[in-house]
């Protein structure tokens, strides 16, 4: 099998890379203390002043979906380092699908409220590009019999 060392340290280090950057999101959504300006902007564009009970309720769901994305990021790791660096293809296939699913899906709800979209798109971005590298033009990781 053809040897690919360093197509093998970039993949690693951009699934890593997305990876914590999924958590650290996590973190900041559970550790902000209050609503972020753009979602009180959303939800004054509703035509009214918020209540302290929309508000609480928005705060609430922001660290609900914080707390899921740090167990995506720290699953992700786990993915990573464990049997895509072994080479198991279903790795590679089920990071692909999970970091699309929790990070598009966030940042398209982040697009639509006017929020910083471009941050989970990034994450995206990284592990798609760590996942190429790792099997395009061959794998560069020894596949596992």
């Amino acid at each position: 099998m053809r040897e690919a060392p360093i197509r093998r340290r970039l993949s690693l280090a951009l699934l890593n890379a997305s990876a914590l950057l999924v958590v650290v999101g996590g973190l900041y959504d559970v550790l902000t203390p209050g609503v972020p300006s753009h979602e009180l902007e959303f939800l004054r564009s509703m035509g009214e002043q918020p209540g302290p009970a929309s508000v609480m309720l928005f705060r609430e769901l922001l660290r609900a979906l914080g707390g899921a994305l740090i167990g995506v990021g720290v699953s992700l790791l786990a993915l990573v380092n464990l049997p895509f660096r072994r080479g198991e293809r279903w790795a590679a296939w089920t990071v692909g699908v999970v970091i699309c699913l929790s990070e598009g899906i966030n940042a398209v709800g982040m697009a639509r409220v006017g929020g910083p979209f471009w941050a989970p798109l990034t994450f995206v971005i990284l592990a798609l590009l760590g996942l190429a590298f790792a099997y395009l033009p061959f794998p560069a990781f020894e596949q596992d019999s």
